[in-house]
């Protein structure tokens, strides 16, 4: 699962890459082909992301403990509710530390 995830994550990056330089360059070529060509992409890339966050759920719900973001924001005492699922997508204070490492992230001083 961890796999699809990373491989779905990097599909998204290119065809948001794509999309980005698509859209531009019909704009500058005035290539409507070109233009919807780079929506389409867009779309893609938002159901790629769909599959990635999806496998990143599944892992939660499976307590797949090999990836590390599951291992390092999941809490097996937790019952009852869903575990970890409401940490997919927002990890609580670690988040801005897990995205912009050594910023002060609002907490009044440097993180780690």
């Amino acid at each position: 699962m961890a796999d699809l995830g990373a491989i779905s994550l990097w599909i998204a990056l290119a065809l948001a890459a794509y999309s980005t330089v698509g859209s531009v360059a019909g704009k500058l070529r005035t290539s409507p082909a070109l233009v919807e060509s780079a929506q389409s992409a867009m779309y893609a890339a938002g159901l790629v992301l769909l599959v990635a966050t999806l496998s990143l759920i599944i892992a939660f719900i499976s307590r797949d403990f090999e990836i590390a973001y599951v291992a390092a924001h999941s809490d097996l005492a937790r019952t009852g509710e869903a575990q970890g699922l409401p940490a997919v997508h927002h990890s609580g204070p670690d988040a801005c530390v897990d995205l912009f490492p050594g910023r002060d992230c609002g907490h009044g001083q440097p993180i780690r």
